[in-house]
């Protein structure tokens, strides 16, 4: 859920960028600094569109449906609007849980996280299919491990 009044802010202060120009023109003055702070004001725009949002992980839930160890929670439509983003609870294990986990289970997490993490950026049909829809990925966007916290993981399942 969004916070009230935050697109508004968040569209005043990058109408007020000028102290940014500056900064990135000494720093980087090679830099196409008017097109790359369009860019920003664009992408961070795009977050606050959480129909966006709800859209691209519409995406990443099709493109991990049959993954064994992915869950992407299913957009809930009828309850999703600009600013609220709702999911169905997807059950999950905090982070923090790994470290009780035995060798062969935080391994698998391990290897999830980071097959996931570079799957999603780097493989061309990923990335294809994003574009594809015009949506960016960003909070809501991004698979989530449970529907409340982007910081758990699915328990791995497999006969031991």
């Amino acid at each position: 859920m969004q916070y009230p009044g935050v697109a508004e802010m968040m569209a005043a202060d990058l109408r007020n960028v000028g102290l940014l120009r500056r900064i990135v023109r000494i720093t980087a003055p090679a830099q196409y600094v008017d097109a790359l702070l369009t860019e920003l004001r664009d992408r961070l725009l795009e977050e606050l569109d959480y129909r966006r949002e709800a859209a691209s992980q519409q995406v990443f839930a099709a493109y991990y449906r049959l993954h064994t160890t992915i869950r992407v929670p299913q957009i809930i439509g009828g309850l999703s609007t600009r600013r609220i983003v709702t999911t169905v609870l997807s059950d999950g294990a905090r982070l923090v849980e790994l470290a009780s986990w035995p060798q062969r289970e935080r391994a698998l997490a391990a290897e999830t996280i980071y097959r996931f993490a570079f799957r999603s950026l780097y493989e061309p049909s990923t990335a294809t299919r994003i574009r594809a829809t015009g949506c960016s990925t960003g909070a809501a966007g991004s698979p989530s491990w449970t529907s409340g916290s982007s910081s758990a993981l699915p328990r791995p399942t497999w006969n031991r």
